[in-house]
């Protein structure tokens, strides 16, 4: 239903082709509902170079991310001039061809997201271990993301983060770097002097990799709801939407609990319990939206911000 009002909403662009197809269905949503849109170039505009723009006047704003370096200053000028604002992201899983959007943050900053975190869940029908291997395969993220630069409390990039690994994990490990992110000379470096503690994962595809995973390791990647689809236990290290006892080991830069955990999963025993992993997975998959399932929870989300 078209809306009668002509309140402006503000679209950024962006250089990113998947982000710049969500925020154009963005903008085309809201104009064919009867919105004034005028799109703002953000921060990442352009690929290479940083041209953000003043944010034009306007009602309300769509923006993408929010979290990064180049959008404090937008960011803060849209909450001095007390501008509402939806966040849009990649979605979560599957991430090929979905987005979030919310009003109050990305990633674990979402507003849905705390709901599901204080989810008790009781451990029954524990996962089944996989047989083929006893590799933990450790999931490499970009240490810029801000997956990790706000939401990894306990390891500052994935160097420390594998490096904690060599040092208490009873189970080998499996090391498959970010498919777009090679590592830097530190990680090539622990590497190459921990050869004989890991080795590298060489599988053409993540779903390849979890096949013959006993278990995954990662921060906080989204690469993690996927195992979690497949059955094979996660554990978390760091803040994430997955983050719920039960459904994943939760842990941190405890020694002791690493070392106790990766020891029964070498045991053959695992504490998930199967309905806790699919209730997660199941929250989660209810928040990605794909283009042509973004028309309602947009207008949804801007007449709320709106009123």
């Amino acid at each position: 239903m078209t809306v009668s009002n002509h309140q402006t909403i503000a679209v950024e662009t962006m250089a990113s082709q998947y982000a710049r197809a969500g925020l154009n269905r963005v903008a085309e949503i809201l104009s064919e509902e009867g919105y004034q849109v005028v799109r703002w170039q953000g921060p990442y505009a352009r690929r290479f170079k940083f041209v953000a723009s003043t944010i034009p006047p306007c009602d309300a704003a769509v923006i993408w991310n929010g979290l990064k370096p180049r959008y404090q200053l937008p960011v803060k000028t849209l909450r001095r001039e007390k501008i509402p604002f939806l966040l849009m992201e990649v979605g979560w899983h599957p991430q090929k061809g979905t987005y979030q959007l919310d009003w109050q943050g990305i990633n674990t900053g979402a507003s849905w997201v705390s709901d599901l975190l204080q989810q008790k869940f009781p451990k029954q029908s524990p996962i089944q271990l996989s047989r083929l291997s006893s590799d933990l395969l450790v999931v490499m993220q970009n240490d810029a993301d801000s997956q990790i630069t706000h939401y990894s409390p306990h390891f500052k990039n994935m160097e420390a983060f594998l490096r904690f690994l060599i040092d208490v994990s009873k189970l080998p490990l499996r090391v498959r770097f970010h498919p777009r992110h090679p590592p830097g000379y530190g990680l090539r470096k622990l590497i190459r002097k921990n050869r004989h503690r890991l080795v590298i994962d060489q599988s053409n595809s993540l779903s390849a990799a979890l096949d013959t995973a006993v278990a995954v390791a990662c921060v906080n990647s989204s690469s993690a709801v996927e195992a979690m689809q497949r059955g094979v236990p996660v554990l978390c290290f760091g803040d994430a939407i997955y983050r719920v006892p039960g459904a994943v080991y939760c842990l941190s830069d405890d020694s002791n609990a690493v070392n106790q955990v990766t020891q029964s999963l070498l045991n053959g025993q695992c504490d998930l319990g199967i309905a806790a992993v699919e209730k997660v997975v199941s929250a989660i998959e209810c928040h990605q939206l794909s283009l042509d399932e973004l028309r309602i929870p947009l207008l949804r989300s801007i007449q709320s911000i709106l009123q």
